[in-house]
């Protein structure tokens, strides 16, 4: 399976790991753990993206 489909099992399994971390030492993690949702797909420059959609279709 390609890396960017294993995104929820990735962060499920670290979900996991990290509340088992918190439960043997709570003192770490005084504020919770770190969101470990799926927040869907990202784009990390979106400015350039429409630049080249725009230059596609023209």
């Amino acid at each position: 399976m390609p890396l960017h489909m294993q995104d929820k099992a990735i962060l499920s399994k670290r979900k996991e790991v990290l509340e088992e971390a918190r439960s043997r030492n709570p003192k770490r993690w005084p504020n919770g753990i770190r969101n470990c949702d799926v927040i869907g797909e990202v784009v990390l420059n979106p400015e350039k993206e429409s630049e080249t959609e725009t230059r596609n279709a023209a």
